[in-house]
């Protein structure tokens, strides 16, 4: 984990990952598949408390994928003290609306 702090990254919490996905409509399937990782890792990452617990098993590869598939969805986390906070850019939202239902 101290090399994504050198690396100045703030993890989000496993609730806000799982709330981003939930938001674009997308199954563990999708999310694995749009960060070119296993299913069993996404599952893994979502199962835990807090990222930070499975931060050290992880690859900082797949760290940054998981991340940059949100990204490139329009989607980017933030934390202030105890508040987690989720943010939609204009893309994300046309994403959501535009998914199957």
């Amino acid at each position: 984990m101290s090399e994504l702090t050198e690396l100045g990254y703030g993890l989000p919490s496993t609730t806000q990952l799982t709330a981003a996905r939930g938001y674009l409509g997308w199954s563990q399937d999708t999310l694995a598949a749009r960060a070119g990782i296993g299913l069993a890792t996404v599952k893994r990452v979502e199962r835990s408390t807090e990222i930070g617990t499975v931060v050290e098993t992880l690859k900082l590869a797949t760290i940054r994928a998981i991340l940059g598939a949100y990204e490139d969805a329009g989607i980017s986390f933030a934390r202030q003290g105890d508040n987690e906070v989720v943010i939609f850019s204009s893309k994300a939202q046309e994403m959501a609306r535009t998914r199957p239902k």
